[in-house]
């Protein structure tokens, strides 16, 4: 169950991701690959259409 990586180490990490996922939707007001999110134009995935010189 714990091993030198760490089971728990995983898990932990899993679960914090969850949770800041979950923030992210609170404040953004709507979840992560929503529909409204391709009407807007302002996607989460982490690219953007800008041209940065």
């Amino acid at each position: 169950m714990f091993d030198k990586d760490g089971f728990l180490t995983s898990s932990k990490s899993i679960l914090i991701e969850q949770v800041l996922d979950a923030e992210m939707d609170e404040y953004l007001s709507y979840p992560k690959h929503a529909s409204i999110v391709q009407k807007r134009g302002n996607g989460r995935n982490g690219h953007g259409s800008e041209i940065i010189c």
